[in-house]
């Protein structure tokens, strides 16, 4: 055993003889007293005994009584057994198989414990949840928001009515999630039912970027949401966003109606792969044929990681890989693999489609007063006049000839702003458009006033 190991192991065991021998002092202090019995003594000495041998606790003396350091000691455990396993694993003599079940002991016993300490950290949670009183909703206007699918990444707008807890909006609110993670130290989040599933609302899961999570949801097929549904809290491994996290789920109700859940969780320690692997020819092969990146597709194929997924979050078929639990070690981490390697693609795909349109936008701004045909457009970004119209659909939710025309009421309202003596006419003219009658009508529906409202707005606020 290294050098290092046996000297922390010496320093544990001469923590808990310590500990003992106060313990036995306090103990020998009632007996002199006549408050216990030689007997009663003997017996609490021999379960504090077992009690050091399952869950060694030192102890600290604070002059009127012994206080038991219990989370020192988990820590300390769990410092040693992770030191020792290693060395086993890496420079022990052990065999292949020991080592194996030596990963997957220790694998578990990790998410046990991460597991159990959130569930006991969601007392508070809920405690600090219900403490802000019940939720209101705000009749009016809903919010518009988009819903990303964390599955597969599909885009949907939707209408959520606001809610309220006092005078704060619980949408895109920070505080109370947050105090629950500085307490818990578990990610925190509230959702929101939405007909898809439930969505985002007040989080800090956070995306490989480094940004909240607000408006990403949980499909409805989710083993997680079908509990919820039923109305029955989901406490487990569930994947979160891009990882797996131990899990408490648990439904809360809004005017009588299942509508939210309160969730709480933290990451499950699985071996972290190197992008290297990732970058190897043959595992980028393998990706390729699991997701369909190609530009000019419309679908991307998630069946296997939605398998995979689905199957960790369903309770009754875990136990089929009870007994293979590196198997279930290296199927998860898959999981996790696949979904930031998608999302790693995407933000890539993302970048290349941002300066796509930067492109495209330079074009018409260099061409302002020009007549500006699709078919030069999409010569400019070489592609097919079709392909064009369907990338501006999925990507701006726009035609070419729309995309045009909201450059050219760009510039018409910074014109309006920068050169008051300019007239409409000329200013119609300078931005391409042929009618001002045409014009006028464009701009009032994107500004919701005319070209003169909106000059005469500008210089009221001046």
């Amino acid at each position: 055993m290294p050098h290092r190991v046996e000297q922390y192991f010496q320093q544990l065991s001469n923590s808990l003889q310590q500990a003992f021998h106060i313990y036995q002092q306090q103990l020998q202090q009632l007996v002199q007293q006549g408050k216990l019995s030689e007997e009663e003594a003997n017996s609490m000495a021999q379960s504090y005994v077992a009690q050091l041998e399952n869950e060694a606790v030192p102890v600290e003396w604070t002059g009127r009584s012994v206080e038991l350091d219990r989370d020192w000691l988990r820590e300390a455990r769990t410092v040693v057994k992770e030191v020792l396993w290693k060395y086993e694993l890496y420079a022990g003599e052990a065999t292949n198989d020991q080592r194996a079940q030596l990963m997957a002991v220790s694998f578990h016993r990790r998410c046990r414990q991460i597991q159990k300490e959130v569930n006991e950290a969601f007392a508070f949670a809920r405690q600090r949840f219900e403490q802000e009183g019940r939720i209101q909703l705000k009749l009016g206007e809903p919010l518009r928001m988009t819903a990303i699918n964390q599955i597969t990444h599909e885009r949907l707008k939707v209408k959520i009515p606001k809610w309220y807890l006092g005078r704060r909006m619980v949408q895109y609110s920070t505080e109370i999630v947050d105090q629950i993670s500085k307490r818990t130290q578990c990610k925190a989040t509230i959702f929101q039912r939405i007909p898809q599933g439930f969505l985002r609302i007040a989080t800090n899961i956070e995306t490989l970027e480094g940004d909240r999570a607000v408006g990403t949801f949980i499909p409805n097929e989710s083993p997680v949401i079908q509990s919820i549904l039923k109305g029955k809290a989901y406490r487990g491994s569930a994947f979160v966003l891009n990882n797996w996290y131990a899990s408490v789920y648990e439904p809360f109700e809004v005017d009588g109606k299942i509508e939210g859940v309160l969730y709480i969780g933290i990451k499950e320690e699985l071996g972290q792969a190197e992008q290297y692997y990732l970058d190897q020819p043959k595992i980028k092969a393998v990706l390729d044929s699991l997701f369909d990146w190609h530009s000019n597709t419309d679908t991307k194929n998630d069946a296997p990681l939605g398998k995979i997924i689905d199957y960790f979050t369903r309770r009754e078929q875990q136990s089929a890989l009870s007994a293979h639990p590196l198997l279930e070690m290296g199927l998860k981490e898959m999981a996790v693999l696949l979904m930031q390697e998608k999302e790693r693609r995407e933000l890539q795909d993302q970048e290349r489609e941002a300066q796509q349109v930067q492109l495209l936008r330079n074009y018409v701004q260099q061409n302002m007063a020009n007549d500006i045909s699709v078919e030069a457009l999409a010569r400019l970004a070489c592609m097919s006049q079709a392909s064009l119209y369907r990338y501006f659909r999925d990507f701006l939710g726009l035609t070419p000839v729309e995309f045009v025309n909201k450059e050219r009421l760009k510039q018409a309202a910074r014109l309006l702003e920068e050169d008051p003596n300019a007239s409409v006419q000329s200013i119609c003219l300078d931005t391409g458009f042929k009618n001002c009658s045409y014009f006028i009508k464009l701009f009032r529906k994107q500004y919701g006033l005319t070209p003169k409202q909106y000059r005469a707005a500008l210089q009221a606020v001046a």
